[in-house]
């Protein structure tokens, strides 16, 4: 078994309940049978009225907006299954969670780390490789992985991976993925100036918790300066220049670089419809990440400070690339118009 796993994260788990608040927990009907039979599921009965419930056919932890958190995460944020039954029986998502693996053509598996872990954000724990028993014990077990299915000979992706490779240690990520962009439209890509524009726009509105749609043409129409930009969650009332000016003394290029390394590595850009969308994602995501860490600045009235840029790394894991296919879905419609430009 050929597991690559990246060498540049760190985890160790810091029990701080992000991976059990906001997410959906599937189970199997035998592990719910299980939990019935103890006083821990009574509790959670006794605190939001159920523990379990079916969605399409399905069975999964309840949850709403009251209890956002699954309901066997006890105050001191430990997981009572974990501690009743054994870290085996946990569900799998959650014993796979940072985990994400990619398995490419040749069979080789990439395993990075979800964004969304708090110790992956903040660098804490050893670095990934050492839980590579973990890790292979999880493949062995029928883990979840994305299998990449290429646009393009596997061969000739290849070679075009090396070489932007070679780019981005030269001139940096964004110059070598335009280049590759420019290869795959056999253009000069004269419209890039303004996708660069754009794509943030398009990318923050899967970001809101917000999904009103007259809402979203609204902050179209602000960046279009066809009136004054509101984004009521972040609380900006205000002109696209002054949200710039914001934008402008933003200082995390290494972080987003850091970022960027780590997409790279679990094949970001083969996970979509086509290179070129996959490319167009990437190239895409400093604008985004720079946008919401102003914004998150903005709604808490200081100057950008790493936290900002952690929320904003976590909305763009959780709602654009990893645990949500928003991100790819913005991207192939613009890829499809950078084809035609």
């Amino acid at each position: 078994m050929n597991v690559q796993i990246d060498k540049n994260l760190h985890y160790h788990c810091v029990q701080c309940g992000r991976s059990c608040t906001g997410w959906n927990v599937w189970l199997k009907d035998e592990l719910a049978e299980r939990l019935k039979e103890l006083p821990i599921t009574l509790r959670v009965i006794q605190e939001r009225g159920q523990a379990f419930e079916r969605e399409d056919g399905t069975l999964k932890m309840f949850r709403n907006d009251q209890h956002p958190a699954c309901g066997y995460l006890t105050p001191q944020k430990l997981c009572s299954i974990h501690s009743e039954l054994g870290a085996q029986t946990k569900p799998k998502a959650c014993r796979q969670f940072p985990y994400l693996m990619t398995q490419l053509p040749d069979g080789e598996i990439r395993v990075g780390a979800s964004f969304c872990c708090t110790a992956v954000r903040g660098q804490l724990g050893p670095l990934l490789p050492k839980s590579r028993p973990e890790i292979e014990a999880l493949i062995g077990e029928g883990a979840v992985i994305r299998s990449v299915t290429p646009s393009l000979p596997w061969e000739e992706i290849q070679a075009m991976e090396a070489e932007i490779e070679r780019e981005q240690a030269r001139s940096g990520w964004s110059q070598a993925l335009e280049s590759a962009m420019k290869s795959l439209t056999a253009s000069d890509l004269p419209a890039l100036p303004l996708v660069a524009q754009v794509m943030p726009m398009s990318l923050l509105k899967p970001c809101l918790y917000d999904t009103d749609r007259e809402l979203w043409k609204r902050i179209d129409q602000g960046f279009m300066g066809a009136c004054p930009l509101e984004i009521p969650e972040f609380g900006w009332h205000g002109s696209v220049a002054e949200l710039d000016q914001k934008i402008v003394k933003l200082n995390f290029d290494a972080q987003i670089d850091d970022y960027l390394k780590a997409l790279w590595f679990r094949k970001t850009h083969l996970l979509t419809n086509s290179l070129l969308s996959g490319l167009l994602l990437l190239w895409s995501l400093p604008g985004i990440l720079r946008l919401l860490t102003a914004l998150y600045a903005h709604r808490s009235c200081r100057e950008p400070a790493p936290e900002h840029f952690s929320n904003a790394l976590d909305a763009v894991e959780m709602s654009l690339v990893a645990h949500s296919g928003n991100g790819a879905l913005v991207v192939e419609q613009m890829s499809q118009h950078l084809h035609h430009t």
